[in-house]
C-alpha cells in the first residue's frame, strides 16, 4: 500500500511539475534510458520481468516522431532451470497530439526483431515483430538553448509476425532532447 501511494505521489508531482512545453521541439533529437516490463506470451514459456532500453529518436514534424529503441532482459524459464534472454530493435513513428501541451500524448506503430536467446544451447530464436501502442511525454526541466530532461512513459503490445506470440510492455524513461529544434 506504502509503495501504490509513492508511486501515485511522484506520478503526481512529475505531472504537475509546470512545464510550458511538453513535447520535443520539431527538429530535436532525442537519446534516453529505462526500464522495460515485459508481459510474456504464454507459448513463450517464460515468466514476466524487468529488460533495460535505450532509445532515440528525432521529431520529424509537429505531428510525427521516428524512434529507435534497443531493449535486453533476462526471463526466467516457466517449469524448468536457466533463463533466456528477450533483446531486440523496434522502429518506430509515433503520432503526436498537442506537442505543446503540459503532457504530450501520442499513438506508436513500428516494427523491428526480437531475439530469444537461450544460454547454454547456444541457439538463437529471431522473430521479425510489429508493434503498437500509446504513451506520453512530459518536460521535468529544461535547460541552455532549448535542451529538456523529459519523462516518457509507453505502453504497447509487440506481436510476433508468423508465430502469433503477442508479449505486452510498459516503460518508463528519461530523455533529453537536444539540438536545433525552436521554441
Amino acid at each position: 500500500m506504502k509503495k501504490s501511494l509513492l508511486t501515485l505521489a511522484a506520478f503526481v508531482a512529475v505531472m504537475g511539475a509546470g512545464a510550458v512545453q511538453a513535447g520535443t521541439n520539431v527538429g530535436q533529437w532525442t537519446a534516453g534510458a529505462g526500464v522495460l516490463w515485459t508481459n510474456t506470451d504464454h507459448d513463450r514459456g517464460l515468466d514476466d520481468d524487468f529488460s533495460l532500453s535505450i532509445s532515440g529518436g528525432y521529431a520529424m514534424s509537429e505531428k510525427w516522431d521516428f524512434g529507435l529503441n534497443l531493449f535486453a532482459g533476462n526471463h526466467d524459464r516457466v517449469g524448468s532451470i536457466g533463463e533466456s534472454t528477450i533483446r531486440g530493435v523496434t522502429f518506430d513513428f509515433n503520432r503526436v497530439f498537442s506537442r505543446d501541451a503540459r503532457l504530450s500524448p501520442y499513438i506508436l506503430v513500428g516494427a523491428g526483431i526480437v531475439d530469444q536467446f537461450r544460454p547454454g544451447l547456444s541457439v538463437a530464436d529471431k522473430e521479425v515483430v510489429s508493434r503498437v501502442g500509446g504513451g506520453a511525454v512530459a518536460d521535468l526541466m529544461e535547460f541552455g538553448g532549448g535542451h529538456k530532461l523529459q519523462v516518457r512513459a509507453e505502453a504497447a503490445a509487440r506481436t510476433s509476425i508468423g508465430r502469433h506470440i503477442t508479449d505486452l510492455t510498459g516503460s518508463v524513461a528519461l530523455q533529453v532532447a537536444f539540438g536545433a529544434g525552436g521554441n
